[in-house]
């Protein structure tokens, strides 16, 4: 489920083993932007939310940094989403 993703994905520094064994950068910031846009939502409406700043959002978005674990069903709640598919591929 979704729980043994995120231990996996933080155990290997934010990065995903695909089926091949090579390391895969997680792209949850992609589909937070595209779900933001989707939902007219701004950085600064998300962020209020979720109680971080905007510039966090901000990064997420652009992949240079991830939200931290306790987050993740926060963000996948307010976009009426599972974890997982804001984990999966």
């Amino acid at each position: 489920g979704w729980y043994e993703r995120i231990l996996f994905w933080w155990e290997y520094g934010n990065r995903w083993v695909g089926a091949q064994g090579e390391l895969k950068k997680m792209m949850i910031g992609v589909k937070i932007k595209k779900l933001r846009r989707k939902n007219k939502v701004t950085q600064e409406q998300l962020a209020k939310y979720l109680n971080v700043t905007p510039q966090a959002v901000s990064k997420w978005e652009k992949n240079l940094a991830y939200p931290e674990i306790h987050l993740l069903v926060p963000i996948a709640n307010y976009f009426s989403v599972t974890v997982d598919y804001l984990l999966r591929d």
